[in-house]
């Protein structure tokens, strides 16, 4: 450790020490920025371009939906028969049950659809499906 920086660079009491360490992040934070603007590319990749992304949203809109494949109403009727019962457990029971298959099959077909996107834009290094709301801005 270099003695100027025997107290801290932040915590000393000298303002020549804290202006030189100040200077020193400076500068890091600066080359830090040049060489990600510099290698753009290489980190992040290529943008998917137009064509690519409408093939994208056409497969994603005619894939079928998760909940026409499990049947609505075979749940339905298990929550409906849960609900008749007087202690509550078996309502319990059945939540725990769907909440955990709903997760389940929602990160399967996430992996499935990702699979898929990457075999149409075969480029692509990383894909991220995310649900997000454009009427409501986020928090």
């Amino acid at each position: 450790m270099h003695p100027r920086y025997m107290h801290g660079g932040a915590t000393s009491p000298e303002i020549g020490v804290y202006a030189y360490a100040a200077a020193q992040v400076k500068k890091a934070i600066t080359v830090a920025i040049f060489l990600i603007q510099r290698n753009r590319h290489a980190l992040i990749g290529r943008a998917i371009d137009d064509h690519d992304m409408k093939r994208v949203l056409e497969l994603l809109k005619n894939d079928p939906n998760y909940l026409s494949q499990t049947g609505p109403e075979e749940w339905a009727k298990k929550f409906r028969n849960a609900a008749k019962e007087k202690d509550g457990a078996e309502m319990l029971k059945i939540m725990s049950f769907y909440g955990e298959e709903v997760v389940t099959a929602l990160s399967s077909e996430v992996d499935r659809l990702e699979k898929e996107i990457q075999e149409i834009v075969p480029g692509i290094r990383h894909v991220d499906i995310e649900a997000h709301n454009p009427i409501i801005p986020p928090p």
